[in-house]
């Protein structure tokens, strides 16, 4: 069970570690005016929602492990 919730950490840090390199990249290219401002702003939220819904994945599938070790 340690193991299984140790990769599934491992999996959320990596999402938000993914989140916020875009968000910073995103906000590089808004301050030399590649972007702009509402072009960031959904920008900003399609990432956040994109890493919601790959966290909430990464739950669903670690629940599933979860019950696969205790079964066994």
């Amino acid at each position: 069970m340690k193991q299984v919730r140790k990769e599934g950490e491992k999996h959320r840090v990596s999402a938000r570690n993914h989140r916020r390199d875009a968000l910073d990249m995103l906000e590089a290219l808004e301050s030399e005016k590649e972007i702009s401002e509402d072009d960031l702003r959904r920008a900003t939220e399609k990432v956040e929602e994109l890493t919601k819904d790959y966290i909430h994945k990464v739950d669903q599938i670690l629940k599933i492990k979860e019950d696969e070790v205790m079964a066994v």
